[in-house]
């Protein structure tokens, strides 16, 4: 499956697909989800099946971030220390996996976040733009399978020193 994606502004880029570049599919780079708790289904115990797809206030450009530039620990006490809301926890897909699905990782990590916002290290987008509500519930059902095949990514719930209050 391939989609059709709007023209990307000049000071986004996109990211490589690594098996594009390897015979051998070498194993992919990862992108890291954090995951709230309104997209975790606590009766299960793991992420819902919106978790991997846009929310209402992303603009169909969902958060992840680059395993190359940020540790998963490092990018969940970002998260927890700036977001609206806690990280449950951190999965991933790979950016080989997104572009078989047929969408692109877009990295948007040099453009200027809007004033007193902080951009997260290593930030990246999985690109849903355009996308028509049956090709965006796929994307975001195959994202979550892949995510849920790999397992959770282990990580600390909280640094102690980068707590806040809630």
């Amino acid at each position: 499956m391939s989609f059709t994606f709007p023209d990307l502004p000049a000071d986004w880029e996109l990211v490589p697909n690594d098996a594009a570049r390897n015979e051998e599919k070498a194993a992919s780079e990862l992108l890291w989800r954090q995951i709230p708790p309104h997209n975790f289904d606590h009766t299960v115990g793991q992420p819902g099946a919106a978790a991997f797809g846009p929310q209402s206030s992303d603009a169909r450009k969902p958060s992840f971030s680059l395993s190359s530039k940020v540790s998963a620990q490092a990018a969940r006490d970002w998260h927890n220390a700036n977001a609206r809301s806690t990280s449950v926890g951190v999965w991933s897909c790979s950016v080989t996996e997104v572009y078989d699905a047929g969408s692109q990782v877009v990295d948007d990590s040099k453009i200027p976040s809007e004033p007193d916002v902080e951009q997260s290290p290593g930030h990246v987008f999985v690109d849903y733009r355009d996308l028509k509500k049956a090709d965006k519930n796929l994307l975001q059902a195959t994202l979550l399978m892949k995510a849920l095949a790999r397992g959770e990514i282990i990580t600390s719930p909280r640094r102690v020193s980068e707590s806040r209050a809630d």
